[in-house]
C-alpha cells in the first residue's frame, strides 16, 4: 500500500486517544501479541488488529473507515489480555465502529 501524506489525518490518533478504551493507543510498538491470539485473524484474510492500530497511529482514517476490516472483529477481547503495553485493540476497533 502506498501512503500519500496528503491523505493522512495527523490528528486522528490524538482524537482517538480521547475515546473510551483508546488512551494507550500511542503505546503500541507493533509487537504482534494481539495478532497472535486473535481468532479472527486466523480465518479472515487481511484482518490484523495490529495493522488497524498502526493505521490509526499513522492517520489513515479514511482508509480504515471505508474498509470492512473493522467489522470483522468479534470483540472477544483476547488481544487485551496479551498486550504488554495495555493497548486495547478491541476498544480501538469498537471506537472506529462508532459503538
Amino acid at each position: 500500500m502506498t501512503i500519500q501524506s496528503s491523505k493522512l489525518n495527523n490528528l486522528f490518533a490524538s482524537e482517538m486517544s480521547g475515546l473510551k478504551g483508546c488512551s494507550s493507543l500511542a503505546q503500541c510498538y507493533t509487537c504482534g501479541s494481539c495478532s497472535s491470539v486473535c481468532p479472527v485473524e486466523k480465518v479472515v484474510p487481511g484482518f490484523d488488529p495490529r495493522k488497524i492500530v498502526h493505521m490509526v497511529i499513522l492517520g489513515l482514517e479514511k482508509q480504515l473507515l471505508s474498509s470492512n476490516m473493522i467489522w470483522a472483529c468479534s470483540q472477544c477481547q483476547s488481544c487485551v489480555d496479551v498486550c504488554p503495553q495495555g493497548v486495547r485493540c478491541s476498544d480501538v476497533i469498537k471506537a472506529l465502529r462508532g459503538e
